[in-house]
């Protein structure tokens, strides 16, 4: 049978990463609503958009 550590590994370093950049963005909240006048309500999309695309990576990666 293949050894797959270091395949396994390079996932989870990508999902790791993926979450990092995911969670960068809330920082940034105050930051965009100022600089571009965007609504906190449209900023707060993004984050969601993020978390449901990150949860369904994380759901498909996971069932193999």
């Amino acid at each position: 049978m293949p050894n797959y550590k270091k395949t396994k590994a390079a996932c989870y370093l990508g999902l790791i990463t993926q979450a990092i950049s995911a969670i960068f963005a809330p920082l940034l909240f105050l930051k965009f609503h100022n600089d571009y006048d965007i609504s906190l309500g449209n900023i707060a999309l993004i984050s969601t958009f993020f978390f449901f695309t990150q949860l369904l990576v994380d759901l498909s990666s996971c069932s193999g």
